[in-house]
């Protein structure tokens, strides 16, 4: 809710990070609303969600037309949470992680069963009203039949209210929800299929992003996808977004110690094939930024990332991981009165001071430390 607001036949607003700017024609009127007195106005939710899969990854000898085998999962392979739910100043943040999948048998021998991941629920409601929840669910399965059978998928959500001013403190409220889900690859994954004695190796690791919706000025959504190779941790492909728009693409794959092509598939069942599933990283982030309508994706998307020249021996220095981490936030605060200019000579400017909170800096601070 803009301080100010101004009466007139014509007027025009832009929005500048920290400031609003009325350029206005004939105005007749001048009114100041309840927040800048230190009023109130009824609780308005704001909220931020978004769900994603990834299926188990493939591995094969580094040469075209060989077969891909499917990598049994292993106890190793966890789901990752984060959470942050602030309220009025305070509440909780912090992480955890659980085993996706039931394993049964070890080596060769190894079965595995999917179940209903225990998530997290995590509420705050501050001494000011305002509420504040960040949840995170899911669950993995194993599909009978397919060609990629380990599926897992999670949803997260970040909700919130705002209270009341009380004198002069200023309700506010931030929630933030991530899931992140790691695959590892180790040498006794390759000694599986015989391919430890290997120079290289190829891999491939499907994601699907289902839903990102957002709704609120301080809310917003990202898609983040990983390879960690011998420590290192290799950046594949960044979405984000929030009401402005904000798209972050990239990284650049072309400066990476392996080969990335990025497939863009109809199903997560669907076949890669060269030449015709391909898709650039520039062509993906156009994609995405036109599937953006009203706070949200309009249609989901499969994306299969397939690494060529892995060297088996970064693999022995360290176990490799695909990792596919969604994050969701959303927040609110009522700005605090600040210095203001007014000047109304003609088609004269209002010059208003608001706050809004960067949710891809504040949301980030120091109160959340997001899952590894």
């Amino acid at each position: 809710m803009c301080a100010f607001r101004i009466a007139c036949p014509k007027w025009m607003s832009l929005r500048l990070r920290g400031a609003s700017f009325f350029v206005l024609a004939g105005a007749t009127a001048l009114s100041i609303s309840p927040l800048a007195l230190g009023g109130t106005t009824p609780p308005r939710r704001s909220i931020a969600q978004g769900s994603s899969t990834a299926r188990g990854p493939e591995i094969r000898r580094n040469s075209p037309g060989q077969n891909w085998f499917k990598r049994v999962p292993r106890s190793i392979d966890k789901v990752k949470w984060g959470w942050l739910a602030a309220a009025d100043g305070a509440g909780p943040s912090g992480t955890s992680s659980e085993v996706k999948f039931n394993i049964a048998g070890v080596g060769r021998n190894r079965v595995a069963a999917g179940q209903v991941l225990a998530g997290f629920t995590k509420n705050k409601t501050g001494d000011l009203g305002s509420t504040a929840t960040a949840t995170g669910t899911g669950s993995s399965a194993v599909v009978a039949g397919a060609k990629r059978p380990y599926q897992v998928s999670w949803v997260v959500d970040a909700t919130g209210t705002l209270g009341a001013p009380q004198g002069l403190r200023k309700p506010s409220w931030k929630a933030r929800a991530t899931g992140s889900d790691p695959f590892h690859i180790s040498i006794e994954d390759l000694e599986d299929f015989e391919l430890q004695g290997e120079e290289n190796v190829s891999l491939l690791f499907p994601v699907g992003l289902s839903t990102m919706t957002w709704d609120g000025e301080e809310s917003g959504a990202s898609l983040d996808v990983s390879f960690d190779l011998a420590g290192v941790s290799y950046s594949l492909f960044q979405f984000g977004t929030d009401v402005d728009g904000f798209l972050e693409p990239g990284p650049d794959i072309n400066a990476l110690p392996f080969d990335v092509t990025i497939h863009q598939l109809s199903t997560m069942e669907a076949d890669i094939v060269a030449g015709q599933t391909e898709i650039t990283i520039a062509a993906l982030s156009s994609s995405l930024a036109a599937d953006l309508v009203d706070g949200s994706l309009d249609q989901s998307m499969n994306l299969a990332f397939e690494l060529t020249n892995v060297a088996v021996s970064d693999i022995g220095v360290a176990d490799a991981f695909f990792s596919a981490s969604l994050s969701v936030w959303a927040g609110e605060s009522v700005p605090a009165p600040g210095p203001m200019a007014l000047a109304l000579v003609g088609g004269g400017v209002i010059f208003g001071r608001r706050r809004r909170v960067d949710c891809n800096e504040d949301a980030r601070n120091a109160e959340f430390v997001p899952p590894n």
